[in-house]
């Protein structure tokens, strides 16, 4: 049995064991003659291609950094308190990374452009990544059949657009 006080001496032991056994094992290997040559075209080949894999990840970033809305639809929807009145739900949700600012919200015709009161009555709204805001529209003041697009205009003047459900136009 080993005592605590023996203890280190045993562990010196096993180990000069472990490292003699280990010499004798390398002795007859060819493990000594076994080197690695890198040339410079390996070199410039792996710089090529990582600096090729870093140009694609960045694009990817800067594309999905943009900032992105979608636009639902609602129609005919009711508010408590208001039986005799229904309502078209504009739903517009900030699917991209940054803050965007809307300060337009309408539809186009094939002759004019129609804009929501709620658009101007409210003022800019500003939409954080994975927010949403909501205009609404009384269903008697939207002439469906000509109703083509629903247009939503930033603060940096871009538009975006999407198409009115082809049900609506119908009537």
């Amino acid at each position: 049995m080993l005592l605590i006080e023996n203890l280190p001496v045993a562990l010196e032991q096993a180990i000069v064991k472990m490292v003699r056994r280990k010499r004798t094992l390398l002795k007859g290997s060819k493990m000594a003659d076994f080197t690695i040559e890198i040339t410079a075209d390996t070199v410039a080949w792996y710089a090529a291609i990582i600096a090729t894999i870093s140009v694609a990840v960045h694009i990817m970033n800067t594309l999905k950094d943009r900032s992105k809305i979608k636009i639902i639809f609602h129609k005919s929807w009711k508010i408590l308190g208001e039986p005799n009145n229904s309502y078209v739900m504009l739903d517009i949700a900030n699917t991209g990374r940054r803050p965007i600012t809307i300060t337009h919200v309408g539809f186009t015709t094939e002759s004019e452009d129609i804009l929501l009161k709620d658009s101007f009555i409210h003022g800019q709204r500003e939409i954080t990544e994975g927010k949403s805001t909501t205009y609404l529209a009384k269903d008697s003041e939207l002439p469906y059949k000509e109703l083509r697009k629903a247009i939503v205009i930033d603060a940096t003047g871009r538009k975006h657009l999407k198409k009115v459900p082809h049900s609506w136009r119908k009537g």
